[in-house]
């Protein structure tokens, strides 16, 4: 295998403390988060109804659990921090490679985003304005109060110093918050089927527009979104404890099932549960728009009817967990990434800076930092960022399937090479989806999403450039497209440096 000898010093320097367990939380924790309480009722349900649904969750898993034999194929070849961006450096060279860290950054630290401002979002429902004091302003149709961002930095600054100092604490979290999330949503779905005698308010199956295969397809271009993180722990393959690297993609394959489950039981807990005045699930989640309170959020209000209290509380814990996972899974994974890119003079040095107990604990601190300013751009500019991720995460998915494309070449891998090729075109055909408008018609975001990625692209082509002007080794540039674009920065004389 072509491991190298920094790759291999970089996946030592950080401690080995995860066994099986810890690495399937991280990336179940990273692939499920405050969506999956609200999207039955936003997105499934509307779109596919809900077997049309959970037929589209278990295609698109089935889609990420491809991507997920390339990431365990590279991840073997390349362990360390890095994931997909050493996976891209090391078969396509150091351009690529930045490209490719560059949507990996938007794509984790923008899920983060999410998740700290998702639990201002769901206290407004379950327990109304408690939160909602001090002073305010409006962004985007969206009220910011005092009170939620107070609530929302505490999450951020609490889970971004348990990362940033405890790898112990951080692991016991991560797997309590986990296994009540799963645990909890389960017992629900149970509590519900039996309060609502079966399946039988399933009908109808699909969604009352479209035809049920077209349906089926609307969410299964959902899947890069719904699964992202699942893919997080090649971050911290460096970190696995007495367990082979083999093992990664059973983790992987168990951490999408446990996903893909999580959202189907959510999804048909919320079709179960109709309250009075409303003939079917169709009707019911139609009218959302102008329904406040538990109602207005279909799972918590199912749970709630099966078990009184006690579910909306189970839910609404669960609900918790699954944001902490969020953050902690995603602080992980970029606090890693900024870990090998600093090792390469990609990024700070200090952002690979290891402290005492091993960990990456400045780049926990500086994504901690950012992020703790960004509650107040309020939910509704934060939703234009999280939908970029899709895009973001395609591209990813897609260098990572073109890297294993290369690297089964190199090695004459046939089963490689066909899985790599078959990635590559799935990850291609995601991300196409998305950056034509109007190509399909549920792939249409915000023209605010379309500038937020033309923004950070153009901000990737002035960090690329300041890179090229410090590329002491001559590592950049190399690509065609990257000397077209920067070609008097790209062979830089480096005589005085001989």
């Amino acid at each position: 295998m072509n491991n190298i000898s920094s790759e291999k010093q970089n996946s030592n320097s950080l401690a080995a403390y995860l066994y099986p367990l810890a690495v399937w939380v991280l990336a179940f924790g990273c692939s499920v988060g405050w969506g999956s309480f609200v999207m039955p009722g936003t997105t499934f349900l509307p779109f596919a109804g809900p077997v049309g649904t959970a037929l589209g969750l278990l295609a698109g898993a089935a889609i990420m659990a491809l991507i997920g034999v390339n990431y365990s194929y590279m991840l073997k070849r390349y362990p360390g921090a890095g994931g997909a961006y050493s996976y891209a450096k090391k078969t396509l060279g150091f351009d690529h490679g930045f490209l490719c860290a560059w949507m990996l950054i938007l794509t984790y630290i923008a899920i983060i985003w999410a998740n700290s401002t998702a639990l201002s979002l769901i206290v407004r429902y379950l327990f109304g304005n408690i939160f909602c004091f001090g002073f305010s302003y409006e962004i985007a149709g969206y009220t910011v109060y005092f009170g939620e961002l107070l609530l929302s930095t505490s999450v951020l600054a609490a889970t971004g110093l348990i990362c940033a100092f405890s790898r112990v604490i951080m692991k016991r979290v991560q797997i309590v918050c986990a296994v009540l999330l799963f645990a909890g949503v389960a017992v629900c779905f149970v509590a519900v089927a039996v309060h609502n005698g079966g399946f039988e308010k399933l009908l109808p199956a699909f969604a009352s527009e479209g035809n049920p295969a077209a349906q089926v397809l609307d969410i299964v271009i959902l899947a890069p979104w719904a699964f992202i993180g699942f893919e997080s722990i090649s971050h911290s393959s460096g970190e696995f404890f007495k367990f082979s690297t083999k093992k990664s993609l059973p983790i992987m394959l168990a951490a999408l099932f446990t996903g893909a489950l999580t959202y189907i039981m959510l999804t048909l807990s919320a079709a179960m549960a109709v309250p009075d005045g409303y003939a079917d699930w169709g009707e019911y989640i139609s009218a959302l728009a102008g329904i406040d309170g538990v109602k207005g959020l279909p799972t918590f209000y199912a749970a709630r009817e099966a078990m009184g209290n006690a579910g909306l509380a189970i839910l609404a814990i669960s609900a918790f967990c699954g944001i902490v996972t969020g953050l902690i899974a995603n602080y992980v994974a970029l606090s890693r990434l900024f870990h090998s890119m600093a090792a390469d003079g990609m990024a700070h040095k200090r952002l690979g800076k290891l402290s005492n107990d091993k960990i990456p604990s400045f780049a926990v601190l500086c994504v901690a930092g950012v992020s703790c300013f960004i509650p107040m751009l309020g939910r509704t500019a934060i939703g234009w960022i999280v939908d970029v991720t899709t895009i973001g995460a395609s591209l990813v998915y897609a260098y990572t399937s073109i890297s294993a494309l290369v690297q089964g070449g190199r090695e004459r891998d046939r089963r490689a090479r066909i899985f790599g090729a078959a990635g590559t075109v799935l990850a291609v055909i995601f991300a196409v989806f998305y950056l034509l408008p109007n190509f399909w018609s549920k792939n249409r975001l915000a023209t605010e999403s379309y500038l937020i990625l033309i923004i950070w692209s153009l901000m990737g082509m002035v960090v690329f450039r300041a890179l090229i002007s410090r590329d002491k080794r001559r590592k950049l540039g190399k690509d065609h497209s990257a000397r077209a674009c920067f070609g008097r920065f790209s062979r830089l004389d480096t005589s005085d440096n001989r």
